[in-house]
């Protein structure tokens, strides 16, 4: 609604889904973003990125 565009809303959308599914599966959601972002710049095969959800992850 206070995006400023449908595509910014989208982006919100997408953030605060990711956000909320990390909190509800015990996942800290920034270190969660920084873990993955940085497995997926190490080379983690995109063909298992399947493993790298949220509910994937151990708690904590």
């Amino acid at each position: 609604m206070f995006a400023g565009s449908d595509g910014g809303g989208h982006r919100w959308a997408v953030i605060s889904s990711l956000s909320t599914t990390c909190k509800l599966n015990e996942v800290e959601p920034y270190g969660y973003l920084r873990d993955v972002l940085q497995r997926m710049i190490d080379g983690h095969p995109v063909n298992r990125l399947d493993e790298l959800l949220p509910w994937q992850l151990e708690a904590g």
